[in-house]
C-alpha cells in the first residue's frame, strides 16, 4: 500500500526513523515511498511473484482533523470506495508485476481521485531508484536479524 503522497517522499537512510527531526507528513510520505520501492524491488529479486502497488486517493475518513483538509476530505468518496485500487490491484486481470494502481486521473485533473475507478497509475520517479530499493532491502535484515534471500539472490 502506498498514497499519492510517495511522490513527496525523501529517505534518508541515516536517519530512517525520523529520530533527528520528525514531521508526521514527512514521515508518511518517506513511507509509502520505501514500500513502492520494496514493492519494485521484490518484483525484481523474485520471479514469478506478482508484487504490485496501490494508493486509495483520498477517502472520507477521520484521519485528518480540522481546517482546510477536513473540508476537502468531506467532499471525498467513503474509504470503501478508496478499496477499489487495492481490490483490482489484488484481481485485475491486466496486472502486472511492478504495476501500481489508484483511481484515475488521480493527479493533477482531480485531485483528490473522488469518484474514480481504479487505473494503473504512474510511479513517482523516485520509486525507480533501484540503488536506494537495493539499500533498503538490505536495511530491515540488519536491523531485524532476518535474512530475507531469495532464490535468486540466495548465492
Amino acid at each position: 500500500m502506498s498514497s499519492g503522497l510517495a511522490a513527496h517522499g525523501r529517505i534518508d537512510l541515516d536517519d530512517l526513523q525520523h529520530e533527528t527531526r520528525y514531521c508526521p507528513q514527512r514521515a508518511y510520505a518517506a513511507s509509502k515511498l520505501a514500500n513502492l520501492l520494496f514493492m519494485l524491488e521484490l518484483h525484481r529479486r523474485v520471479p514469478g511473484l506478482t508484487s504490485v502497488g496501490a494508493h486509495t486517493g483520498v477517502s472520507s475518513t477521520d484521519l485528518l482533523d480540522g481546517g482546510l483538509q477536513r473540508w476537502l476530505v468531506s467532499f471525498a468518496p467513503p474509504p470503501n470506495f478508496g478499496a477499489l485500487s487495492i481490490l483490482y490491484a489484488a484481481v485485475g486481470s491486466e496486472v502486472a508485476g511492478g504495476d501500481y494502481f489508484g483511481p484515475r486521473n488521480w493527479m493533477p485533473l482531480n485531485m483528490l481521485g473522488i469518484g474514480r475507478p481504479p487505473a494503473k497509475v504512474e510511479l513517482p520517479a523516485r520509486a525507480l531508484d533501484e540503488a536506494l530499493a537495493r539499500e533498503l532491502w538490505i536495511l530491515p535484515e540488519n536491523l531485524s536479524g532476518v535474512d530475507f534471500r531469495t532464490r535468486r539472490n540466495a548465492a
